[in-house]
Order: C-alpha cells, then structure tokens, then sequence
C-alpha cells in the first residue's frame, strides 16, 4: 500500500492555520483600531449625536442591503439595519409627547415592516420606501435638535436619567 503523498510547504514558510469549528478568525490590526474607534465614539457621544449614528447606520446598511440586492447577502444588511430601527424604536420616549411618540412609533414600524418584507422578497421597491422614510426621518431630527439646541433644551433631554435624590427632605 502506497501512502499517499502529503504536501508540506517550503521551509521557512509561515503556515496560516485556520480557526476551529465555531471561532471567529482573529480581526485584523485595522479592523480592531476601526473597532476600538467606534467602541470609543459611541461611549462619548451625546443623545443627539447617538440618535444620528443610529439613523446614519439605519441608511447605510439600508443603502448596501439594495446595492446588494437580489443576491442572498442582502438580507444580512437588510437585517442589520432592521435591528437598528428597532433600538430607535425602543429607545422612544412617552415624555416626548403622545402625538408626537405615535407618529415616530408608526415610521419606525413602517421601516422595519419594509426592511423585513424587502429582504424576504430580495424586495429593492420595498427597501427603497424604508430608505425615503429613513431620509426624511433624518432630516427631521436634524432640524429638531437644531431647534431644541437653538431654543434652549429641556433639562431631561440634555442629561441622562438618573435617580436623584432629593436635597430638601
């Protein structure tokens, strides 16, 4: 019996070796400075400017999702961005207003109700409606924070909620 021959590299050549079943493959020096760098401007940015990057990722995922399209890696942007529209969505506040909050409530679902029918669907018409709302959405929170900046800001909305105690008692 003949054993079959085995390759082996030339000595002196680094050899890859690839990750076990279920482990990522280690990122890249470059992947994890981007990480590290995203890590560090999510814990220092203000409401507003989280509540922007949200949309911002909402868009270009939403973006890349019908550049992709219909191939089956659309629905992972697709996806990506759904999730992101339904932490918009959670992080809605009642206190802004029952008008206000049912309207922001009935896009959010809108928007995610589209990202899911367009990536089942490998639907481009579908995502390009939650891409026209998530523009338009855009724009209006750009000109309310500029308003509420303008015009001075309530005091819940320029800080975190905390428990506070109460001085007086």
């Amino acid at each position: 019996m003949d054993a079959k021959p085995t390759y082996k590299p030339p000595k002196g050549t680094r050899v890859s070796i690839p990750p076990a079943a279920g482990t990522a493959a280690p990122k890249a020096p470059q992947a994890a400075r981007a990480d590290a760098y995203l890590a560090a401007a999510v814990h220092s940015a203000s409401r507003d400017q989280l509540l922007m990057m949200l949309i911002d990722g909402a868009i270009q995922f939403t973006t890349r999702g019908i550049e992709a399209l219909p191939a089956a890696k659309a629905a992972e942007a697709l996806g990506r961005a759904q999730k992101i529209v339904a932490e918009l969505l959670s992080s809605l506040r009642p206190d802004i207003g029952r008008e206000i909050y049912e309207k922001l409530a009935a896009l959010y679902h809108f928007c995610i109700e589209r990202l899911l029918t367009a990536a089942a669907k490998r639907s481009a018409a579908d995502a390009e409606q939650a891409l026209r709302v998530l523009n338009e959405l855009r724009t209006l929170w750009i000109d309310a924070i500029a308003q509420m900046n303008a015009h001075g800001r309530p005091e819940e909305l320029e800080t975190p909620a905390q428990n506070r105690v109460d001085d007086s008692a």
